[in-house]
């Protein structure tokens, strides 16, 4: 009976994790840029993702306003092409696998059925956590990554405009330094640059750029030119 039930778990894993890969290569076409510097699971389950997401996604980020607020911003940090119902359905699709693949190995071992449906529950939860966790790691880095450079571009735009810039010019001159140290505040910039060359104004371009960054201290720097330039 044991070995019966076993090998009932495996089918159900490998029905449920073979539906997932179909689904995925449904949209194999579809742009993969958005899903960089994620984890891998973005790629292995993106058409389940997007499948997840459309169908129950797009209701749970509906039913807890205070929730998308929450994840919008996470994402804004992290810079990254997602919507808040493309992770809650990421949080789906491993929910599913690490469900099945927890009630196979619960199987296996001898315990009461309570603490296994409590392990079970477990497994799930687990899941379901980790893109919401993994978001989080992204932006958390990429805060600390703008923060330690931050004094360093602060420095070449002030020392730029002390030469007789302006302060786009400054900021343009941004592009002219090789340095692989100060990678992510130099592109945010240069988005920037491009927002305004497209006929946005300086002072509205610096308020998206303080949006998508969230740090403190850069709000701090914005603020002071925007008094400038108002």
């Amino acid at each position: 009976m044991t070995t019966e039930y076993l090998i009932t778990y495996a089918l159900i894993f490998g029905a449920v994790f073979s539906l997932i890969i179909f689904v995925s290569t449904l949209s194999k076409n579809r742009n993969l840029s958005q899903y960089k510097n994620l984890p891998i699971y973005f790629y292995m389950f993106q058409g389940a993702i997007t499948f997840f997401s459309l169908e129950i996604g797009s209701m749970l980020v509906k039913s807890s306003s205070k929730n998308k607020l929450k994840m919008e911003k996470m994402l804004r940090q992290s810079a990254l092409s997602l919507q808040v119902q493309d992770v809650y359905g990421a949080a789906i699709v491993l929910a599913l696998i690490f469900g099945i693949i927890g009630g196979i190995v619960l199987f296996m071992l001898k315990m009461a059925l309570p603490l296994k449906l409590l392990l079970g529950t477990i497994f799930i939860v687990i899941g379901a956590i980790i893109p919401f966790f993994n978001i989080w790691q992204i932006a958390q880095k990429r805060s600390e990554e703008i923060l330690r450079d931050l004094p360093f571009i602060i420095d070449i735009i002030s020392s730029s405009m002390n030469a007789g810039l302006d302060f786009n010019a400054s900021v343009a001159h941004l592009s002219e330094i090789k340095n692989k140290d100060h990678v992510v505040l130099k592109d945010e910039f240069m988005s920037y640059l491009k927002e305004v060359q497209l006929g946005k104004s300086r002072a509205e371009a610096l308020r998206d750029m303080e949006k998508r960054i969230c740090v403190k201290e850069f709000s701090r720097f914005i603020n002071i030119k925007y008094i400038i330039f108002k």
